[in-house]
């Protein structure tokens, strides 16, 4: 009787596509939390889906001069009012927050490529927070 040795890495995907679905998989966490997670001003937290973005950019039009009593909802679904103060520290705690979250991912990719098992890396941590965590 002679014994067979079987090669387990037939049935498995070339390295390189393990790598590119799991960078995929990190890029769509990256989108996530772009766009779900929100950022922190003024002691808020403050919505960063697309839409919300635009409506905040668009703040900018207004070039300091921010009618009163302009009414903003928040994540918590609680109201602030906008001032100009406000509106510049929303557009910077989104700056600051799509940096950080790039770096995350692309710490992430970096780690993983390095990963001994690259299919099983786990990039669930290292996230800048999000809001409800």
């Amino acid at each position: 009787m002679s014994i067979v040795k079987i090669d387990r890495t037939l049935n498995q995907p070339p390295l390189a596509e393990i790598k590119a679905a799991k960078w995929e998989a990190i890029k769509a966490e990256r989108e996530r939390r772009t766009l779900t997670g929100g950022y922190q001003a003024g002691g808020k937290w403050f919505h960063s889906d697309l839409i919300s973005r635009a409506q905040q950019l668009g703040l900018n039009v207004l070039n300091g001069s921010v009618p009163p009593g302009i009414m903003w909802k928040t994540m918590d679904g609680s109201f602030i009012e906008i001032t100009w103060a406000l509106a510049l520290q929303i557009l910077a705690a989104a700056s600051q927050s799509d940096r950080a979250i790039f770096q995350a991912a692309d710490a992430h990719k970096a780690a993983m490529e390095a990963s001994a098992d690259p299919a099983n890396y786990d990039f669930s941590g290292g996230w800048p927070s999000m809001y409800g965590e």
